[in-house]
């Protein structure tokens, strides 16, 4: 087959989730020239209109997706899979749609919610600075701040989870943060993961769970921010390992996580 693997080129200031996309880019083109197709690595460029050219200009390709919109530009994520459609370019990964629908925090977490999908509760900036939609009522207690679009715990520090007693002591704290977040109830306890892939049955593959173990018994908020997910010589990275092991005893557990994660696939 002729691929042409689709990626954001890192800016000049890139920091190490963006430059973990062209890690990704090398690993995956190796992998299918092994497997014998011919493998072509194509940069998304800002000019929207030289990238249509560039895939008028093979359409007999398979794009294999890669893209990850530099830092700030997370809502950007669906713009080069809206135009392979519009090209009728093949594609791997999810749809524009599915992209737009889970890249969007507070759109996913509705979504969820239609579903009966059970989301941690939240506070969201309002139209003017220093108003805040409250949902159902306020709960005292402890929130985290979260960027609606991007991820990878982008502009994430230990200081991003706080304590309000309040209504107004929560608007006054997302007053002071910059557009485009909101506050979530902060989980304390286990924090475990599970990927999931399509199947060629058009259903879904479930890869195995991983937990994250916080080895460091001082931090009062144990998460995965900015410096614990990318920075290696960092305390907070060390001490967040990741662990594929689990007891007999959380057969139960595992079991309700794969079912949710299946309902939100569908």
């Amino acid at each position: 087959m002729n691929l042409s693997l689709l990626y954001n080129s890192p800016g000049p200031d890139a920091g190490p989730d963006d430059l973990d996309t062209i890690e990704q880019v090398n690993a995956v083109g190796k992998a299918l020239r092994v497997l014998g197709h011919s493998v072509e690595e194509l940069p998304v460029p800002e000019d929207l209109s030289s990238f249509r050219r560039d895939l008028r200009d093979r359409r007999d390709h398979l794009f294999f997706n890669l893209t990850d919109p530099r830092m700030g530009e997370g809502r950007l994520i669906a713009l080069p899979v809206l135009l392979l459609e519009q090209e009728g370019c093949g594609y791997t990964g999810c749809s524009a749609d599915a992209l737009y629908l889970t890249s969007n925090k507070l759109l996913a977490k509705r979504q969820m919610a239609l579903g009966s999908i059970p989301t941690p509760r939240r506070i969201e900036q309002g139209g003017r600075p220093g108003t805040v939609d409250l949902g159902d009522g306020f709960v005292p207690g402890r929130y985290i701040i979260k960027s609606i679009w991007e991820h990878g715990s982008a502009g994430m520090t230990p200081d991003s989870v706080f304590d309000a007693d309040s209504a107004a002591e929560a608007e006054d704290r997302l007053s002071r943060e910059p557009r485009g977040v909101f506050a979530e109830a902060f989980l304390p306890g286990r924090e475990i993961n599970i990927g999931m892939v399509a199947d060629a049955d058009g259903g879904w593959a479930l890869l195995p769970p991983s937990e994250i173990l916080y080895t460091d018994s001082d931090r009062r908020n144990p998460f995965l921010d900015y410096s614990s997910k990318w920075d290696e010589t960092s305390d907070a990275y060390r001490m967040s390992a990741r662990s594929l092991d689990f007891s007999g005893d959380d057969g139960v557990l595992l079991d309700q996580i794969r079912s949710i994660a299946l309902k939100c696939a569908a």
